[in-house]
């Protein structure tokens, strides 16, 4: 891991305040700076955000399960799901991150509970994770929202889509955006951005236009995809590793019926949410010289979606190539902490 990885995991996890930077403003105004933690409250804080993080990988394992119909494809996606290689990283951080895929597992079980059943529960479930991530996270709000549209307008094709659903996903979508609301009347601007702390003199950047920065932020991604980043220092092989990843996911929603509008909604809601990443990126390098928005760990929140269809294509290469199912299953595992152990041990 490189010094500038290093620093930002260390801004990241201070844990000085609970409310996230972008929020600041509007929950810190009424009462002075939040003071620095003593050890034992961060210790428990971290704690906290350890249940936070497995109590939301239970409860999407436990939804994502009921799209597969054999133990098979229950124990793939079971191991598909908990195999995004940031998960172990991000559940011991002190910050936002796990409310955010506690609001992400949320939002994930309303849209299977509330499929074709039309069960109450999984509205209830939808609009709760909706208000919730509106209010932990702005990223948080744009994939789920993203995801959340797409799935129900896919669901209107299939007259599986009632109109309390689309009055949860409103009311949901409503109270989450009432943090920027109160923002953008404010200030005028849409969150709070400490431009001291990321500005980079103008002599001291990368000399990048847009296609340079492009290249750069992929590579990055890349990079910083296995659970320890810059592990890989061979960003062919990187890129290789993750398209190789996002073929089978892509694959999968083509061989693989139930659960596709889930699936299918949570990668457009990906493809979106990397193009606003780019962009946001972009602007902050132009803008300040700022290079550190290319962190993996926000795609998290969509990696429950994407493990349907993950595990779909890979259900379906077992019927016909069992080597091929598990050459996937075993490249996936191969950036998480358990894949890196076990390439250590090999190496040494």
């Amino acid at each position: 891991m490189t010094s500038t990885g290093l620093h930002q995991i260390a801004l990241e996890d201070t844990g000085v305040r609970i409310a996230p930077d972008e929020r600041r403003g509007f929950f810190t105004a009424a009462g002075p700076p939040t003071p620095p933690l003593r050890p034992t409250q961060a210790r428990t804080l971290r704690l906290l955000n350890v249940v936070l993080s497995a109590g939301a990988a239970f409860l999407a394992i436990l939804a994502g399960r009921r799209l597969f119909g054999t133990e098979r494809g229950k124990t793939y996606f079971t191991i598909l799901a908990v195999a995004f290689p940031k998960a172990p990283v991000v559940g011991g951080l002190i910050n936002n991150d796990n409310l955010a895929l506690l609001a992400g597992s949320l939002v994930f079980a309303g849209l299977v509970f509330s499929g074709p059943a039309r069960r109450s529960a999984g509205r209830l479930l939808l609009g709760l994770g909706l208000a919730v991530a509106g209010w932990v996270k702005l990223t948080a709000l744009v994939a789920f929202g993203a995801a959340a549209f797409a799935v129900l307008l896919l669901r209107t094709r299939d007259d599986a889509l009632d109109r309390r659903t689309v009055l949860a996903f409103a009311a949901g979508g409503a109270l989450g955006s009432l943090p920027y609301l109160e923002t953008v009347m404010r200030t005028g601007h849409l969150l709070y951005v400490n431009t001291a702390q990321f500005f980079v003199p103008v002599g001291l950047r990368p000399d990048l236009g847009f296609a340079g920065y492009v290249a750069y932020f992929v590579q990055a991604l890349a990079l910083k995809w296995p659970a320890v980043e810059f592990s890989n220092t061979r960003p062919w092989v990187a890129l290789g590793l993750l398209s190789l990843i996002g073929a089978a996911t892509v694959f999968g929603l083509f061989v693989r019926k139930a659960g596709r509008p889930l699936a299918l909604g949570y990668t457009a809601a990906t493809v979106v949410f990397f193009a606003i990443h780019l962009w946001f990126g972009w602007n902050a390098f132009r803008d300040m010289g700022d290079m550190t928005i290319a962190q993996t760990r926000y795609y998290a929140v969509l990696w429950p979606g994407l493990a349907v269809s993950l595990a779909g294509g890979c259900l379906w290469l077992a019927r016909r190539r069992p080597a091929l199912a598990a050459g996937v299953i075993t490249l996936t595992l191969l950036p998480t902490v358990a894949g890196s152990i076990v390439m250590q041990l090999m190496a040494g």
